[in-house]
């Protein structure tokens, strides 16, 4: 609701930078988010007629079960793999506070771990 986001955003003292608070702020997010609605609808306007338009000309059998929705679920658990994949390597960078012990080549927790020098 554009309107209550105006309302908080104006008694928190939140602003967006161009923009005057109250009315003007809802009236600005109105068309945002207009124009985003806008655009996702085409996406997905296109997404859904994309398995069709290529059934068509690549005479491909009608019957096979895959539509707009095939898509969706392909790119998303794609997208979430390749996520899951990014952050399990960057875990893995990040051994600094880890040191290597030469002689044997196992890690082992700095001696100074919770601050004392013994």
């Amino acid at each position: 609701n554009p309107d209550e986001t105006a309302d908080n955003m104006k008694q928190y003292g939140g602003f967006i930078p161009g923009i005057r608070a109250g009315n003007a702020t809802s009236r600005y997010l109105t068309y945002v988010m207009n124009r985003l609605n806008t655009v996702g609808a085409v996406y997905l306007l296109f997404v859904a007629l994309i398995p069709t338009v290529l059934i068509m000309a690549l005479g491909l059998n009608a019957k096979l079960p895959f539509g707009g929705t095939t898509i969706l679920i392909i790119a998303g658990v794609g997208l979430d793999t390749l996520r899951q994949a990014k952050a399990q390597t960057e875990q893995f960078q990040y051994t600094g506070f880890l040191l290597e012990n030469v002689e044997s080549g196992t890690k082992s927790l700095p001696s100074t771990v919770g601050g004392s020098h013994e």
